[in-house]
């Protein structure tokens, strides 16, 4: 009698602990499945933050190319009139010597 009542002790308490461990491994489940989830996010986020970072990199590098041609055409239309300035001298200057000699 006193044996089937040990035994029986142990057994219930066997099954209390493997209830036990049974929940804590649930509890452990849905603590691993949202770190996860979370590590996921985060990854999802570093990912977009890169993707900003790299458009707006972009968007900087577009706008300095736009300055630089809109530079580049004042500076390209500045010779411009500077060479149609020196054509029209140069044309008077001929025109000037021409009538010299006519």
């Amino acid at each position: 009698d006193e044996q089937l009542r040990i035994v029986e002790a142990r057994a219930r308490e066997a099954e209390q602990r493997a209830a036990h461990f049974a929940e804590e491994y649930e509890q452990l489940q849905c603590v691993f499945h949202e770190r996860a989830k979370e590590w996921q996010e985060n990854q999802w986020q570093q990912r977009a933050l890169e993707a900003e970072r790299r458009v707006r990199d972009l968007t900087l590098l577009i706008e300095t190319m736009k300055k630089t041609r809109a530079d580049h055409s004042t500076q390209l239309a500045q010779k411009l009139e500077e060479a149609t300035s020196r054509e029209r001298a140069l044309k008077e200057t001929l025109r000037q010597i021409q009538n010299k000699y006519e």
